[in-house]
């Protein structure tokens, strides 16, 4: 594991800033990778893989498993196709490994091949139009002289794409056809948007995101970057499912920074600061990109603030847990005792919710040792307080009852 994580840095910092900008990449051959996974350490192995398929043989010194794989499946189709025994839906596959590789001339042949051998009606045309729009989205962005063309036809096959969509589709389950195609309609926004850039030139000379969900800006017109969230009339901009639409970008476009800055950014908008940091830092360090005033601003702030989380001794999260599971209906009397427990939440909630925000240190003495905190030292008294109160409140009603029970033993006895 330790070895498999060192080559994952490794390639992270061999990754040169290029762009890698394509639609979808379907393998009829190949079930959905779905669901998407949530946690940083899993997506960062699976864009592991899906970098080394687009680097050469001369930048990669192991292969993962998955680039094995491929390849091994490529060669066997090009066999087949050389044999005049390749079927339809394999030649979609085998565009489908080229893009992959960022062989977009290869891969438009045998597409363009699989288009004039069909029509509408046949099986998986609507991946073979998915997988053309990503060629020429493809060759859009590698050949300058031919960029708007090569846009114009990468859209019209991504609409038609969306036009041949089924209902239902052998091997993929309801929830998938629909979350792939609302990713693509996204894709159709990206190519738009994209094309009509004329300032974009070859390499990720870019200084602000795509406007994917229309209006969403990520820094206000006054400057003021919210860590952990986003202005509310933003965050209405920004549909639920957000992070795993852009997460599926991320991993049909792997090399592309700006798709991974907005997937940092979205993180942030849902509190996800420390991965929002570590992805905004990879970008910077990793990919060279300190050009980019607006990024490496956001991640010197997501940066201070992951490291003020890092320190705390329970994640605020596993505290809001603790609220929301904390035991209730204890016996303890009507009143005060019953809301005393609730009283005790809203003031730890305050100082993790304080301890989390990168703040300047109140002091320090001669030495470099920190001054005594004395709000800190406020609320742990309160709290001390409140919850002595609460013990002496049980115990009071503990023996109450016990008394009551005792009583009533006396006179049925008598």
């Amino acid at each position: 594991m330790a070895r498999r994580f060192l080559w994952v840095l490794w390639l992270v910092a061999l990754v040169p800033p290029i762009s890698d900008v394509r639609a979808g990449i379907y393998l009829t051959a190949e079930a959905p990778l779905l669901p998407l996974p949530t946690d940083l350490h899993t997506i960062r192995l699976r864009l592991l893989d899906f970098k080394s398929m687009a680097l050469d043989d001369a930048n990669v010194k192991e292969q993962t498993a998955l680039r094995a794989t491929y390849r091994a499946r490529r060669e066997l189709l090009e066999k087949r196709r050389e044999d005049g025994l390749l079927l339809p839906l394999e030649r979609i596959d085998l565009g489908a490994y080229y893009l992959r590789e960022r062989r977009f001339f290869e891969a438009r042949q045998i597409l363009e091949e699989a288009e004039r051998l069909g029509n509408d009606q046949t099986l998986g045309r609507f991946l073979l139009m998915a997988n053309l729009a990503s060629a020429y989205h493809g060759l859009a962005e590698a050949n300058k002289e031919q960029r708007i063309t090569y846009f114009d036809q990468a859209i019209d096959y991504q609409k038609r794409a969306l036009s041949l969509w089924p209902e239902l589709y052998p091997g993929w389950r309801v929830a998938d056809g629909l979350f792939y195609r609302r990713v693509e309609t996204f894709t159709l926004r990206l190519l738009t948007l994209r094309r009509a850039d004329q300032r974009r030139a070859l390499r990720d000379d870019f200084d602000q995101l795509d406007d994917l969900f229309e209006g969403v800006r990520f820094s206000p017109a006054n400057g003021e970057y919210r860590i952990g969230g986003i202005a509310l009339d933003m965050n209405d901009r920004i549909p639920p499912d957000a992070p795993l639409i852009v997460l599926q970008l991320v991993f049909w476009m792997p090399l592309d920074s700006r798709i991974y800055w907005q997937y940092a950014e979205i993180l942030n908008t849902r509190n996800q600061v420390i991965e929002a940091a570590t992805l905004l830092t990879e970008l910077v360090v990793a990919r060279n990109l300190k050009s980019i005033r607006e990024l490496n601003r956001h991640r010197l702030e997501l940066e201070e603030a992951a490291d003020a989380r890092k320190k705390l001794p329970m994640p605020l999260g596993a505290v809001e847990l603790l609220a929301l599971f904390a035991p209730r209906g204890l016996p303890l009397s009507p009143g005060l005792g019953q809301a005393a427990p609730e009283a005790v939440w809203p003031v730890v909630f305050a100082e993790y919710k304080r301890q989390a925000e990168p703040v300047t240190p109140a002091g320090t003495a001669s030495d470099g040792s920190r001054l005594l905190d004395w709000n800190t030292v406020w609320v742990a008294f309160i709290a001390g307080a409140v919850v002595s109160l609460l013990l002496m409140l049980q115990i009071r009603q503990w023996r109450n009852r016990t008394g009551d029970s005792l009583n009533q033993r006396r006179i049925s006895e008598g």
